[in-house]
């Protein structure tokens, strides 16, 4: 991948089509690969408002490391790939049901639900508010699932949909939506299966009780 940043209209080559800023982050999600996508926000946060940016993706044969938004399964003892599931979006954090029949996958476009034996998608979560998940927690019993949400559209934006969300995963449906001032990136349920530990972006640490 190559990028060029023009500072001064008059300095871009003729018929070349560039970015300015804004519309530099309104099209990240459509870049195929996360390291790509977190070069160009880098380069985008050092962007002034005047600039404008040429960007050229170099292709190459796609190996086993390749970030192709799937979810693998695969044999601690052997090493071999068991079964692969397609996500649609970048994976940021998975979970077994405790009687592994069910495999739940976080991330990019929400949350999917896999059934382990015939690999197909059960069930999902998906909309505005869990349109990009940073971290996923299953109950001790299965019967709740907790996503964290929440970031900014750049650097010194506000934050925006932050919260610790806990849905039941026997309907799908939200229960609540515990308020965070940060992204939530790490969840924790406790062992009795009746709080909820959220963690996220500068420190913010918060214990949740599940309603009654």
């Amino acid at each position: 991948m190559t990028m060029h940043v023009y500072s001064e209209p008059e300095a871009i080559p003729a018929g070349q089509e560039t970015m300015t800023k804004v519309e530099l982050l309104m099209r990240l999600d459509t870049v195929p690969f996360r390291q790509f996508a977190d070069s160009l926000r880098r380069k985008a946060d050092r962007m002034m408002p005047r600039q404008r940016i040429f960007i050229s993706f170099t292709t190459r044969p796609q190996t086993s490391d390749r970030e192709d938004c799937t979810l693998r399964v695969w044999d601690v003892d052997s090493g071999e790939e068991q079964s692969r599931f397609d996500h649609t979006g970048w994976v940021n954090a998975v979970a077994y049901s405790p009687d592994g029949k069910r495999l739940y996958s976080a991330g990019r476009r929400g949350v999917r639900c896999w059934d382990t034996r015939s690999g197909k998608e059960t069930n999902r979560i998906e909309g505005d508010p869990v349109d990009f998940v940073h971290s996923a927690s299953l109950s001790p019993n299965g019967h709740y699932l907790a996503v964290g949400t929440g970031g900014q559209m750049e650097n010194g934006a506000p934050y925006e949909n932050c919260f610790a969300r806990l849905y039941d995963t026997r309907t799908f449906s939200e229960i609540v939506a515990w308020p965070h001032k940060c992204s939530v990136t790490a969840l924790a349920f406790s062992p009795d299966g009746r709080q909820v530990l959220a963690g996220g972006e500068h420190s913010e640490i918060h214990l949740w009780s599940l309603p009654a």
